[in-house]
Parts: structure tokens; C-alpha cells; sequence
């Protein structure tokens, strides 16, 4: 490993082989690029002068936080610099402040782990392996956000550093209009190094995964009980849920995530979740709920994604509907036998996945703290479904079916919802795919605010053009 001297500095320089690749990216799309070089930086002055390197060459560069995006390109750059940001991953607990500083190339279960020795917590992704920064900056859907909102809207500041090279604090106070553009307006404003995040006081929490068989009858059961817990929310915002039926191995099973952040064990808000063999037609093939600390509901998580395999994130906002959801169901599975009649179905490791996330009122109330963030949702819109369709496979030579699959998918589901009505143009940024455009589904008159923020801190375009990884606007 050789290093490059700054002023003072001294920043690391790894050359940008296979196996650096394959250890620091999540999905084979971004394990096979190869960058000229990774620069490991330890402080903002590092990042200043990479930035400074790629304006006076030309050369562009990616910033790697958790790595996990299936995006080839979003944070590995092809033939240029990627930024690996791991050496910038301290979580440091101020408890007269209320914060936690946690540097961008931290991962989640790092920073539950050590907030968990103080008993304190943030409101953060659901998987220990994902990295702080990606998430942040495109929203974060939490456990914790039916009490506080998504991610990004507990963000009490951010260390940002410009495409002049200069580092600055963001708040509500200081530099308030790139303070909201950075709650989910992603990348193209300059490169955080630090998050300061809200703390709350968080002991164990209640919660686990509960499976079910596929059968007509469960089907119905889940999405009627997931949609009443979509409207019911806002009564007890200290719970969480998600659901999503996946298929594996020559199966399919639906499952749903259920949490209590206050510890209470099947609180009587999933009621409906635990219904009897007349309304379920099948008991539940496996439960894992529990009393545990918020690090292990993460690991938990974590393993259901493994690393390695090829991935397509896909996603799509709907109106909260039982009816909806049971008629997406029946195109999630002719598209996946579909898939595996064109050659899927020879691959043991294809896993395809129809998520469903309530936004209920209660979210989106709470997404307005310290000026809103920019992504153009109301509570009067709520509450809505967000569907990610993540579909994963083992090979290459494979993609086009999986692709041609997970878009059509998508696209019978959308004019499914636009028949009833039930169609919502918001794109969430974190499940989207490359070629999905979710800031333009913030509305024009936040992608306006985007467009003047960016001319303000990045009049040419650093961000845009020369770290071309990310979802951007013109």
C-alpha cells in the first residue's frame, strides 16, 4: 500500500485489484469494477485533496461507504478512483448533546453496538452490514420511523466537504437550504464525511420474522392484516412492519417483520398476523420473535442478504389496498415462472422478492422536523405502500432473463395500481433501479430546489459529472 502526501497529510493509495473488489462491494455488479486505484482516507483533508486530484485531471472517482448497492458504478468507479470510506467510521456517543458523530464509513451494526452500551440508539437502517452514508442520504426506512420519520430526518448536521475543497458544517442553522437537500436528495452535493445523528434512550426491543407457506388463503390473510396496520399505525408509533413474499429453492413463502420498540411482546396491533388455521389455512412455518437487543434483530436481517450474488433492486409506491397487493401477488408469480422457464430455474441461488413497507400518516407527520426533507411527500398522502422488487441471481450469463423479468414486474404492477387509482409517482431512491429516475419523482418544484442548491455549492458540476455513480438530475 503506497500513500500520497498533502500539506500535513498523508492519505492511502491500494492498487484497484479483483480481490479489494470482491471484499468491499455487497453485489457482484460492483465487485467486478475495477478502479485504477482505492484511496483510504482518515480525515475530510483527505477527501478535499482526491477532489482536488480528479478537477485538475479529469479523472472521476466513486465514494464507497457499506458498498451495497447493486449498481455497478455507484460507488466503485471503472478506470478511475474509488474512495473507500472506512477509515472514516468512528461512532463517538455525546450524551449532554443528544448525538452520536458517526463518520460516513460506518455500518450500521458497528453503531448499534456501541450505542447499545449506554442504552441509547439512532434512527438507522435494518441491516447490520449497510453502510450509514448511502442510506442517509436517500431517506432510511427504520424500525424506529413511525415515531421519528425516515433517516435522513434525524440527521442533526452533517461535515460536508465541497467541490472547492473547503468543509463545512450542514444544519437547520447553517447553510439550511443544502441541509435539506442532503435529507434524500443523494450525492451530487459534495462528500459527507460525518453524520450527527439524534440519540433516544432504546432498550431491547420486541420482534422476529414470521413465515407462512403460499397458499390463496394466507395470502389473503397477510395483506388484509398489512393493510390495517398500514391505517392503524399512527395509534401506536412505536412498532414497525414489513412483509414480502420470496421464492427459494422451488418455493414460496411470505413472511413479515414485525417490531415493538418498547419491548412489549406481540403487542395487540399485530393481532391480525396471528390468525387461526380457518383464516390462515396454514400455521406458520417458522417464528422467530424475541426480546433482543436492536444489534441482533440487524444480524438477523443481514443474513437473509447475503453477499456475492448478482442483484436488481427495483421499486414503486402504491395507495394502501388488500386488493392491490393480492393482484401484484399473482404477477410476482407468472413472472417468476417466467424467469424460470428461461433458464432461472436452473439456478439454485435465484431468489426474487416482492417487498411491501407501509408509509403510514404518522412517517410522513414526522418527516417534517427542522424544515422537511425534499423528497415531496405529505401525510395527507399516506398512508402508502413502497414495493421493492429485489430480485438475485448467481450468474452473469443470466442477467438478461432476471432483468426482463424484475421490469416486467414492475411495469404490469404499475398499470395494475394506475386501473384502480392506486398509483403514487414517489420512487424511493434506496430500492431504485439505474434505470428508474426517483428525484424527478420528488416533483418539479424540489428538483427546482435541487437544481439551486447545486448551482450554489457546485457551480460545475464536480458531483454530476466527475462522480457519475448515483442517481442524478439535470
Amino acid at each position: 500500500m503506497a500513500s500520497f502526501q498533502h500539506g500535513q497529510q498523508q492519505a492511502f493509495v491500494s492498487a484497484g485489484d479483483e480481490s479489494q473488489s470482491q471484499s468491499l462491494f455487497w453485489a457482484q455488479q460492483q465487485q467486478s469494477g475495477r478502479p485504477a486505484c482505492f484511496v483510504h482516507p482518515q480525515s475530510a483533508a483527505d477527501i478535499a485533496a482526491v477532489i482536488s486530484i480528479s478537477r485538475s485531471t479529469g479523472c472521476p472517482f466513486a465514494v464507497r461507504g457499506g458498498g451495497h448497492s447493486d449498481m455497478r458504478g455507484a460507488s466503485n468507479s471503472d478506470g478511475g478512483i474509488t474512495v473507500n470510506m472506512a477509515g472514516l467510521s468512528t461512532v463517538e456517543v455525546d450524551d449532554d448533546a443528544g448525538v452520536a458523530r458517526v463518520g460516513a464509513g460506518a455500518r450500521w451494526g458497528a453503531v448499534y453496538a456501541e450505542l447499545e452500551k449506554t442504552n441509547k440508539t439512532v434512527v438507522g437502517g435494518r441491516l447490520t452490514s449497510v453502510g450509514v452514508g448511502g442510506l442517509l442520504l436517500g431517506g432510511g426506512l427504520s424500525h424506529f420511523s413511525g415515531l421519528h420519520g425516515w433517516a435522513c430526518d434525524n440527521v442533526r448536521s452533517y461535515e460536508l466537504v465541497l467541490a472547492n475543497g473547503s468543509v463545512i458544517d450542514v444544519s437547520a442553522s447553517a447553510h439550511s437550504d443544502l441541509y435539506r437537500a442532503l435529507r434524500g436528495g443523494g450525492n451530487s452535493f459534495g462528500v459527507v464525511t460525518r453524520f450527527d445523528l439524534d440519540t433516544f434512550a432504546q432498550g431491547p426491543l420486541w420482534g422476529g420474522l414470521h413465515v407462512w407457506p403460499l397458499l390463496d388463503s394466507v395470502t389473503r390473510a397477510v395483506t388484509a392484516a398489512f393493510v390495517r396496520f398500514a391505517y392503524n399505525a399512527p395509534s401506536d408509533p412505536h412498532v414497525s412492519l414489513f412483509a414480502g413474499l420470496g421464492y427459494r429453492g422451488g418455493h414460496f413463502a411470505w413472511a413479515a417483520g414485525q417490531y415493538d420498540a418498547l419491548g412489549r411482546e406481540a403487542p395487540s396491533i399485530f393481532d391480525d398476523f396471528n390468525g387461526d388455521m380457518e383464516q390462515y389455512g396454514a400455521p406458520k412455518v417458522m417464528n422467530t420473535a424475541r426480546v433482543a437487543a436492536l444489534s441482533d434483530f440487524a444480524d438477523e436481517l443481514d443474513r437473509s442478504e447475503p453477499a456475492g450474488m448478482r442483484s436488481r433492486f427495483t421499486t414503486a409506491t402504491f395507495r394502501a389496498d388488500a386488493e392491490l397487493l393480492r393482484r401484484l401477488v399473482g404477477v410476482f408469480k407468472q413472472e417468476v415462472a417466467t424467469a424460470l422457464r428461461s433458464g432461472l430455474g436452473d439456478d439454485e441461488l435465484f431468489a426474487p422478492m416482492l417487498g411491501i413497507q407501509p408509509l403510514s400518516r404518522s412517517i410522513l407527520e414526522a418527516q417534517k422536523k427542522r424544515g422537511g426533507n425534499v423528497m415531496g411527500l405529505d401525510e395527507s398522502d399516506g398512508p402508502l405502500v413502497v414495493c421493492s422488487f429485489g430480485w438475485k441471481w448467481s450468474h452473469e450469463s443470466d442477467d438478461a432473463a432476471a432483468i426482463q423479468g424484475i421490469k416486467a414486474v414492475l411495469e404490469k404492477a404499475v398499470a395494475t395500481a394506475k386501473e384502480g387509482g392506486l398509483y403514487h409517482p414517489f420512487k424511493y431512491l434506496n430500492y431504485a433501479a439505474e434505470d428508474q429516475d426517483p428525484l424527478a419523482s420528488y416533483g418539479e418544484e424540489n428538483v427546482e430546489f435541487l437544481r439551486r442548491v447545486r448551482k450554489a455549492y457546485d457551480a460545475d458540476g464536480v458531483f454530476t459529472t466527475l462522480v457519475p455513480g448515483g442517481f442524478k438530475f439535470v
